[in-house]
């Protein structure tokens, strides 16, 4: 199981949502899809409300994650999803979540034709932008349209259920939600617990993880039924905590799905937020002929730059002069690897020694060396 933040989620059935932008000036959405394949991440960026959710689906052919890069506010890493996976997370700090994929780009990794020279953006919005954007779009909405939604029948079902979950046992002990509908747990214990159900031989079950005190898990539920479930931790693969309740509890999916709000008038697309540094791949190499590759590299400050000699000849990874902190990988023979941590926003441009020719420079009469390796590094906030 995966865990992030106040969140935990990789239940099945996996309720998957709509990934579409925002419209223009409104609030963005709860829940939004990407779909990573051999050749990247659509949509690139995408925005949330805090305590929203993306749900990550493998359409390649290839394994690849989706795992945080640059200083996220908390780290997150969806661990290898073979094709066809899918895993969800739940973002409960705003803030900018900047990723890539490990297997294609992180670590060394760089696998065309995966985009390893931008990163991909996950925003969370603040509570006040929220409040901002709602009271923007509902000024903005023609007179003549007013949102309205179908008419709901009395006995239908909550498309979302609240349990909590306590070191004595778990309330309420049976919820009811439509179809398509989701349940989210909140650990109020001291304690490590879970949700999880074992699943039957036609049902594969769904396990939140251990949710920690004060973290949430959700699971959607897309087929109707009854489903049980207990806390792991305190009741499964032979724990029995006395202090705990092991019910079963219960959830009960509905098999009528909740109806959909009446459809406003089309908006403007909102267009994709630039995608800036840090770089998803912050390895450079150095060969014998063309020198440091890439050689210039953009990146978030925090982040560390890895030089590797793939060459036969010794070369050196040397600031120019007047930076400081200077560095200085002094040889760096075939196969051997120099690293960098840059805090400072800023541009730093930097050398090969080995690789120096000499001239005569009539103004100053004397000898100036002209290197033929160059690189520069352009440090972003």
């Amino acid at each position: 199981m995966k865990k992030l933040l106040l969140c935990t989620l990789f239940g099945l059935p996996l309720l998957l949502l709509p990934g579409a932008p925002a419209a223009a000036d409104s609030p963005p959405p709860a829940a939004v899809n990407v779909v990573i394949s051999d050749s990247g991440v659509n949509p690139p960026a995408v925005t949330i409300l805090p305590g929203g959710s993306v749900t990550w689906i493998n359409q390649g052919s290839n394994v690849h994650t989706a795992s945080s890069i640059g200083g996220a506010p908390l780290p997150f890493n969806t661990g290898g999803m073979a094709p066809g996976q899918s895993v969800m997370f739940t973002f409960g700090i705003p803030g900018k979540y900047y990723y890539s994929s490990a297997t294609d780009c992180l670590d060394g990794n760089n696998k065309p034709p995966f985009p390893c020279d931008i990163s991909f953006l996950i925003t969370v919005t603040s509570a006040e932008v929220v409040a901002t954007s709602a009271a923007a779009t509902a000024a903005s909405l023609p007179p003549t349209w007013t949102p309205t939604a179908t008419p709901v029948p009395a006995n239908l079902p909550a498309p979302i259920a609240i349990v909590t979950i306590t070191d004595q046992g778990i309330s309420p002990a049976t919820v009811t939600i439509a179809l398509n509908g989701s349940v989210r747990w909140v650990n109020n214990g001291s304690t490590v617990h879970t949700a999880t159900s074992p699943g039957t031989s036609t049902w594969m079950g769904f396990d939140t993880g251990g949710l920690a005190q004060g973290q949430l898990g959700n699971v959607g539920f897309s087929t109707p039924g009854t489903f049980t479930y207990t806390s792991a931790p305190d009741c499964l693969n032979g724990s029995s905590n006395p202090n705990f309740k092991c019910g079963p509890y219960t959830v009960i999916v509905s098999a009528v799905a909740l109806p959909g709000p009446s459809t406003p008038p089309t908006p403007a697309p909102t267009p994709i937020p630039a995608l800036a540094a840090p770089a998803s791949n912050t390895t450079v190499t150095i060969d014998d002929v063309s020198g440091y590759q890439p050689s210039m590299l953009t990146i978030k400050a925090g982040q560390i730059v890895t030089w590797t000699n793939k060459g036969a000849n010794v070369h050196t990874v040397s600031s120019n002069s007047g930076y400081i902190p200077a560095f200085d990988s002094g040889g760096l023979g075939g196969g051997q690897s120099f690293s960098v941590t840059f805090p400072i926003p800023g541009s730093y441009g930097y050398h090969s020694q080995t690789d120096v020719t000499y001239s005569n420079d009539a103004g100053c009469a004397c000898v100036i060396p002209v290197y033929s390796f160059n690189g520069t590094i352009n440090v972003t906030s």
